[in-house]
């Protein structure tokens, strides 16, 4: 089966993973949240911290790091500031957006809303 998700970075603890997503990756997240659910909240200026913890553990677990939900959520909180958390944000709901395969469906490159121009 072909990758349907693209490479994405994550920075922690002064290391970066590379991690490509998967449906399996996507389903395991979803049973607790979700990405859509994610990507409104901080659309509306209302990042729903402990759930950004949990994706951004799925993920580093995917890369073989060895990371409790709990830790990344209470370093997210007294360690981190701002832009951190925002680049940790932007990864979990940017990871899951499949690549475009043609101009007609939607991508990493698409603006919500707006139909493909040709």
């Amino acid at each position: 089966m072909a990758a349907v998700f693209e490479e994405v970075e994550l920075e922690w603890e002064g290391n970066t993973y590379k991690v490509t997503p998967t449906y399996r990756m996507i389903q395991r997240i979803e049973q607790d949240v979700s990405i859509a659910g994610i990507s409104q909240r901080l659309a509306e200026g209302n990042p729903p911290m402990s759930h950004i913890a949990s994706v951004v553990g799925v993920l580093l677990r995917s890369a073989g790091v060895q990371v409790d939900d709990g830790d990344i959520y209470a370093k997210m909180l007294t360690e981190l500031d701002a832009e951190q958390i925002t680049q940790l944000a932007e990864v979990v709901v940017s990871a899951f957006v499949p690549r475009s395969k043609n101009s007609d469906s939607p991508g990493k490159n698409s603006e919500p809303g707006k139909a493909a121009e040709n």
